[in-house]
């Protein structure tokens, strides 16, 4: 056999009755030098059916040649070395899981948006109460748009943006209600 580690050649033995031997799957892993391959892969490489080739590698797996994890409903399988990088080495520190709560999530939250839309109809509110007391203290004329329609835009924009603020804060209260509530629970199981 060529080209194999001396303890991968130990352990596979020469089969007359296979066209294609062990020794031909394993280099496929050592030729394209992935860290996993699925069965279909291997097979493609070696011109043997996925379910032919699933069967040899199964082989190999059982002879501790290769290492095998099921995955998203497939298998896939790497070279079995104390040495190997998968599928974590030994030595890697892994970041705890983050228990806080990224920007990203805290602005997709719908009173968070409620929040947003409420402050800016208030600040288009009092551009147009601005406008208006602009209009009447000054006699300033403002082309196409009257007194009494910059004070209802504004009044509008200004009690419609008010309202959205008092339901974002209300949704925001519901939350924290429920979310203390679902810690507590887990607390006491």
């Amino acid at each position: 056999m060529t080209g194999l580690p001396d303890w991968i050649d130990e352990k596979i033995e020469f089969d007359p009755s296979n066209e294609v031997q062990d020794e031909h799957l394993v280099e496929v892993f050592i030729d394209l030098d992935e860290p996993y391959l699925s069965r279909k892969k291997v097979a493609s490489h070696v011109e043997m059916s996925k379910q032919g080739a699933g069967e040899r590698l199964e082989d190999l797996v059982d002879i501790d040649v290769l290492d095998a994890d099921s995955v998203a409903g497939g298998r896939i399988y790497w070279i079995c070395d104390d040495r190997s990088e998968w599928p974590i080495p030994s030595d890697v520190e892994v970041e705890p899981v983050q228990r806080q709560t990224t920007l990203k999530e805290v602005v997709n939250r719908l009173y968070v948006k409620y929040g947003f839309l409420a402050v800016a109809l208030v600040m288009l509110g009092s551009l147009f109460m601005m406008a208006f007391t602009l209009l009447v203290a000054y006699s300033v004329e403002v082309p196409m748009i009257g007194a009494v329609d910059l004070l209802a835009g504004g009044l509008i924009f200004t009690l419609i943006g008010y309202s959205l603020l008092v339901l974002a804060i209300s949704l925001g209260s519901w939350d924290r209600i429920n979310r203390a509530g679902s810690v507590g629970e887990e607390g006491e199981n």
